[in-house]
């Protein structure tokens, strides 16, 4: 039996492809930033964007920059890119938004984008097409 794949599945497989590309090649540190909650800093927000912070190597970035970013995740968080990046060799921190099959980036995070980027922040939109075909068989 076949079942359609979800729009989220078919994101967290591109996310996960990506993920496995960063790390093996680009010799990426990668942290999945994955709010659940809309819109609000809920406690499993906070710790998220705690563990950015922890995660990242911030006496690399200026006190200004960390806070800009931390301001861009709680007022964006729908809009934040799907992936930290940090460069295992010169500590450059980045991000990834990443889109599956016919998914489009949406205004929040065009503008969160931006901002990233006004911040001198490396933030790269990755496509991917995701083509799975899942079925269940008896024994």
């Amino acid at each position: 039996m076949n079942e359609d794949i979800s729009t989220t599945s078919l994101g967290r497989i591109a996310e996960d492809y990506i993920v496995s590309k960063l790390k093996k090649e680009e010799n990426q540190n990668v942290v999945r930033v994955d709010f659940t909650n809309d819109k609000v800093i809920s406690p499993i927000n906070t710790t998220m964007i705690g563990r950015i912070q922890n995660m990242m190597i911030w006496e690399e970035i200026d006190t200004k920059r960390i806070k800009e970013v931390i301001k861009i995740i709680k007022d964006n968080i729908l809009g934040f890119p799907d992936l930290v990046c940090i460069d295992q060799d010169t500590k450059e921190i980045s991000f990834v938004e990443v889109k599956s099959n016919s998914s489009h980036l949406d205004n929040q995070q065009k503008n969160t984008i931006h901002k990233l980027r006004e911040l001198g922040f490396k933030v790269e939109v990755r496509y991917v097409d995701v083509d799975c075909n899942v079925s269940e068989r008896s024994k």
